[in-house]
C-alpha cells in the first residue's frame, strides 16, 4: 500500500500460493505407504497418469492400473476424472515423490 498515490497493489498469486502450501500439508499428513487417497487426473501420458492429491502430484504408472494389458491410458481415465488410488512409494526426503496404484 502506498499512502502518497493511495495506492493498493494485490496478489491473487500469493493466495493462491499459500492455499497450495496449506493442502499440501494437510495431504503430508495422511501420507504414507499403503494409503488410499482421492484423487484428480491432472495430466496423461503414455507412461502413466499424474494425479493430484492435493497440493501433492502423483504417478500412476500404466503398469499399476489395471490387473490386464492397458494400451495407453487415455483409454481409461480422462484429465478431470476423480479417482482412488493406493500410495506404493513415496518419499519426505524429497517431498512429493510419489508411486501410485489404482484401486
Amino acid at each position: 500500500m502506498k499512502k502518497r498515490d493511495e495506492n493498493i497493489v494485490l496478489s491473487r498469486r500469493a493466495t493462491l500460493e499459500a492455499e497450495q502450501k496449506a493442502r499440501r500439508e494437510k495431504t503430508l499428513e495422511v501420507l504414507e505407504k499403503g494409503a488410499i487417497l482421492d484423487g484428480i487426473v491432472t495430466n496423461i501420458k503414455d507412461y502413466g497418469l499424474f494425479v493430484d492429491l492435493g497440493g501433492i502430484v502423483g504417478l500412476l504408472h500404466i503398469t499399476d492400473m489395471s490387473w490386464g494389458r492397458v494400451a495407453r491410458p487415455s483409454d481409461l481415465h480422462q484429465v478431470g476424472d476423480e479417482i482412488t488410488v493406493k500410495v506404493l512409494k513415496f518419499s519426505r526426503r524429497r517431498r512429493g515423490c510419489l508411486s501410485a496404484s489404482s484401486n
